[in-house]
C-alpha cells in the first residue's frame, strides 16, 4: 500500500537541487517540485499566456466543477516544456518529485476540532492530581538523565549509547512525557533536564535538516509531538518553528527516495499529527504542501482499516505465524486514532466509522477489565491473566484523548479517564520508581516466570523495575499523566470550553481575547463532587460532560436549585462575565460486567475494583536512588469467588470511602474501598506462573463464606479483578 515511490523516469540531480531550494519557494501556490501526473480531463494542457503563473493555472481548477487538482510548467533554462502549460485532471493523481513542475489539489483544507485541545500550560493540576504529578517527577521519569545510559548517555545528547535494535527512540519517549511534566510540576531539576536535552537538539539539527542521527525516521514522530508541546509551553523560544519546518521539508525528500517501512509505516498517523498542528498553527503559506506531505505520508502507511475488517485481524491470542508489526500491541494503540486523524484531512464520515469499528472489534476480542486490551507484545485475546504493555496504556490513552477531540464522542472521553485512573496507575508502582511491562488483570505474582503465560514476552515482564524485558517502556510511560492533565479541558466550535474528563486542575486561557479562570475542586474518582469556580472577562457557553455511569446527576448554578442532567451528554452553562461558581454532583453506581467463563468485573464511577491481595517485596537489585528491581509475592489467597447479587449490587458490596491523601494509587493509602464476601475456589489452580482462566459461574464452594475486600484496580500491585460469582 504504497502509491508514492521513488524515482519518476528523470536524473534525480536536478530533482536534489531543486527539493534543497524548496523551503524558499514553498510561499508559492502549490507543490513546487512536485507532479500529480494522469488523470487529466479532456484536451489537456491547456495553453497558457507567457507570463502567467501557477496561481492562474489553480484558478482555472477552481473555476472548473469538474476539475479536483492540476499541474502547472513553462520553459525556464532548466526545463523545456513547449510553452506556458496548465493541467486540470479528476481523480486526484498520487504525487511524485518533478523538478519541472507544480501542482496542487482543490479546495484543500481541514476540518475542525470538535473540540480543540489546549496549550500545554493553559490547564494546571491541582490538589491531589499535582501530588500525583509530583511524584512523578520525582520519582523515576525525573531522575532517568542522571543513571540511565539509554538517556543519559544517548547520542541525541552527544553521547555515544544507541538503543538496542538502533532505533533511538527512547530519548523522544521520554520527552514526549518529561516535557509536559517539568512544565506542569515545575520540578526544577526535571525542568533543567529537559531544557538541556530540548536545547542541544535545537542546536544540532544537520544542515539538511535532519534531526539527530542516522536513518530511521519513526523516533522523530515522538520527537516533534515533544518540540510542539515544548513550544507551547516555552513559546518565548523562537527555535522551534523554524526546526520543525525544516526537519519537514529533509523528511519529505527522504520519504521521496525511501518510502516508509517498518516501525515508521505502522505509526504514520503521529507524525500526521505535527503536519496537522503545523497547518493548524505555524501555515506559512504552505497550507497546500503541508496537506499533500500528509497525503504522501498516509499513503505510504499501513492501511488500519483493512487490517481491522479483514481476516488479517486476530480473534484469538495472536502466536505464531500470526503475529506481524500489525498485531504489535503498541503499533495497535497508536493505529487506533489514524482513521480520525485522516477525517481531519478526508472529511469523509466513513473514517468516524471506521474509527469506531475498530475500537468495538478490539473490545470484543481483546478487552479487558481496566479499559485496555490485551498484549502480550502481540494481541492476546480474553484471558485477564494475559498481559499489557505499559506502553500501550499510554499510546492508547493518547489515542483516544486525540479521537475524541476529532470526532467529540464522549465514549472516547470516559474511556482515556477510565485507562488514567485504572490500567495507568496499576502499570506504576505508587512511588512511580518502576514499572512493569505487562501489567495482568488477574495478576498474582510480580516474579521472574519461565515457563508464562505470554504469547511472545519474555519471562521478567511482570517485575516492577527500572526495564523489565525492555526498556522501551521505561521511557515512554511519562506521557500519561500529564498529557491526561492537559486534556481535561477543551474548547468548543462555539467559542466556548469544556469539561472533557475530571480531576482537580486550574485552567487559564482566553476567549474572544479576554481572560478566563476556572478552578476545579474536587477529589473524583474518590468522590462525586465537583466545584467549578469561573472567573472571566466575557460570557461563554460552559460545558459539563456527564458519564454515562452517573445516577441521577445534577448540576447547580450559583445559589439556583440543583437541575437534572443526563448522563452520556454534555450539560451546557451559559457562562457571564464576573464570577460564578457551578456544582457538579455524579453519584456513582455500580456497573457489573460479565467477563471470561461468566465472570464478573465490579466497577464503581469511573474507577474498576479488584481483591486486595497481601503483598511480600523482595529486592532483586538495585540501581540508583529509588531504581530498583522487585519480585512481589503473594501473602493471601488470591482465589475467590464473590457473593454478588448482579441485579442489585448494592445489596452485595459496601462502599467505603476517605479523605484523600498524598499517594492515593497504594494499595495501602487508597481513599475508597469495597466491602464484599467470598469463598475461596480450591479448584482455582495455577497455570505456566499465572492464575488459570475463572472457573466458569455460578461457582460452588464448601469453603466458608469470608469477607473480602475490593480497592481500586490503580491502586494495585498484584490483583484479580475478573471473579467467579458464587451460586450458594
Amino acid at each position: 500500500y504504497q502509491r508514492r515511490v521513488r524515482g519518476s523516469g528523470m536524473n534525480t540531480t536536478p530533482v536534489f537541487i531543486l527539493l534543497l531550494l524548496v523551503p524558499f519557494i514553498f510561499s508559492q501556490v502549490g507543490d513546487p517540485g512536485y507532479d500529480r501526473p494522469y488523470s487529466d480531463l479532456p484536451n489537456m494542457p491547456i495553453h497558457m499566456k507567457e507570463g502567467q503563473t501557477a496561481a492562474d493555472c489553480q484558478a482555472l481548477c477552481e473555476q472548473n466543477s469538474d476539475c479536483k487538482a492540476w499541474a502547472f510548467a513553462t520553459d525556464s533554462s532548466s526545463c523545456s516544456v513547449g510553452g506556458t502549460l496548465c493541467w486540470l485532471k479528476n481523480p486526484v493523481p498520487a504525487i511524485v518529485p518533478n523538478a519541472c513542475r507544480n501542482s496542487g489539489v482543490k479546495g484543500q483544507s481541514l476540518a475542525p476540532y470538535n473540540y480543540r485541545p489546549l496549550k500545554v500550560g493553559e490547564i494546571m493540576p491541582n490538589g491531589w492530581l499535582i501530588d500525583q504529578l509530583n511524584i512523578q517527577a520525582n520519582g523515576l521519569c525525573g531522575y532517568l538523565a542522571d543513571f540511565w545510559p539509554d538517556i543519559a548517555n544517548s547520542t541525541w545528547i552527544g553521547g555515544n549509547t544507541n538503543d538496542p535494535g538502533g532505533l533511538n527512540e527512547r530519548v523522544p519517549y521520554w520527552l514526549n512525557g518529561a516535557v509536559p511534566l517539568a512544565y506542569l510540576s515545575g520540578n526544577k531539576h526535571l525542568l533543567s533536564q529537559v531544557n538541556r536535552y530540548v536545547d542541544y537538539i535545537l542546536s544540532h539539527q544537520q544542515s539538511d535538516g535532519w534531526l539527530g542521527q542516522c536513518c530511521d525516521p519513526w523516533p522523530r514522530f515522538p520527537l516533534l509531538l515533544s518540540l510542539i508541546q515544548y513550544h507551547e509551553a516555552n513559546p518565548s523560544d523562537q527555535r522551534t518553528i523554524p526546526v520543525i519546518r525544516k526537519f519537514l521539508y529533509r523528511l519529505r525528500q527522504e520519504i521521496d527516495n525511501h518510502p516508509l517501512q517498518s516501525w515508521a509505516q505502522y505509526r504514520w498517523q503521529d507524525l500526521v499529527l505535527s503536519i496537522q498542528w503545523m497547518y493548524d498553527n505555524y501555515p506559512n503559506g504552505e497550507q497546500a504542501y503541508l496537506l499533500d506531505f500528509a497525503e504522501q505520508f498516509k499513503d505510504q502507511g499501513f492501511d488500519w482499516t483493512a487490517f481491522f475488517t479483514s481476516s488479517a485481524f486476530p480473534q484469538q491470542a495472536c502466536t505464531g505465524s500470526c503475529r506481524s508489526l500489525a498485531t504489535h500491541g503498541v503499533n495497535v494503540g497508536q493505529g487506533l486514532k489514524s482513521a480520525a486523524v485522516w477525517y481531519r484531512q478526508s472529511k469523509d464520515p466513513v473514517e468516524i466509522a471506521n474509527t469506531n469499528y475498530r475500537v468495538n472489534k478490539l473490545d470484543q476480542y481483546h478487552g479487558q477489565a481496566s479499559g485496555i486490551f490485551s498484549c502480550s507484545e502481540h494481541i492476546a485475546g480474553k484471558n485477564p491473566s494475559q498481559g499489557t504493555e505499559t506502553c500501550t496504556v499510554v499510546e492508547t490513552m493518547f489515542s483516544y484523548e486525540v479521537i475524541f477531540s476529532i470526532i467529540g464522542d464522549l465514549r472516547y472521553a470516559s474511556w482515556f479517564e477510565k485507562l488514567a485512573y485504572n490500567s495507568l496507575p496499576a502499570s506504576l508502582t505508587p512511588d512511580m520508581w518502576a514499572h512493569v511491562y505487562l501489567q495482568q488483570g488477574n495478576q498474582i505474582n510480580s516474579k521472574h516466570c519461565d515457563p508464562s503465560i505470554y504469547t511472545s514476552d519474555g519471562p521478567d515482564s511482570n517485575i516492577y523495575g527500572l526495564e523489565p524485558n525492555y526498556g522501551c517502556c521505561t521511557a515512554n510511560f511519562p506521557q500519561g499523566w500529564p498529557k491526561f492533565v492537559t486534556h481535561l479541558f477543551m474548547g468548543t466550535q462555539d467559542n466556548g470550553l469544556a469539561a472533557v474528563a475530571y480531576g482537580p486542575a486550574i485552567v487559564n486561557t482566553q476567549l474572544n481575547g479576554k481572560t478566563v479562570n476556572i478552578v476545579a475542586d474536587t477529589e473524583y474518582p474518590f468522590d462525586s463532587t465537583l466545584t467549578f469556580t469561573i472567573n472571566s472577562q466575557t460570557s461563554f457557553p460552559f460545558y459539563l460532560h456527564i458519564p454515562y455511569w452517573s445516577e441521577n446527576p445534577t448540576v447547580q448554578i450559583g445559589s439556583n436549585q440543583p437541575v437534572p442532567a443526563k448522563p452520556n451528554q454534555m450539560f451546557k452553562v451559559d457562562v457571564p462575565s464576573g464570577t460564578t461558581k457551578i456544582v457538579l454532583l455524579l453519584p456513582m453506581g455500580y456497573v457489573i460486567t460479565r467477563r471470561t467463563n461468566n465472570a464478573v468485573s465490579i466497577q464503581r464511577g469511573p474507577l474498576v475494583y479488584s481483591l486486595r491481595m497481601g503483598e511480600k517485596w523482595t529486592q532483586l537489585r538495585h540501581y540508583y536512588l529509588n531504581s530498583s528491581d522487585w519480585q512481589i509475592d503473594p501473602t493471601t489467597r488470591w482465589a475467590y469467588g464473590i457473593q454478588l447479587d448482579v441485579n442489585n449490587p448494592s445489596s452485595s458490596l459496601q462502599f467505603v470511602g476517605g479523605k484523600v491523601g498524598p499517594m492515593p494509587f497504594s494499595p495501602i493509602y487508597s481513599p475508597t474501598l469495597i466491602k464484599a464476601k467470598g469463598r475461596f475456589l480450591p479448584q482455582w489452580t495455577v497455570t505456566n506462573n499465572a492464575a488459570d482462566l475463572p472457573p466458569p459461574s455460578p461457582v460452588n464452594s464448601q469453603e466458608p463464606l469470608e469477607d473480602i475486600t475490593l480497592v481500586p484496580f490503580g491502586a494495585t500491585d498484584l490483583r484479580m479483578v475478573e471473579l467467579p460469582v458464587l451460586a450458594n
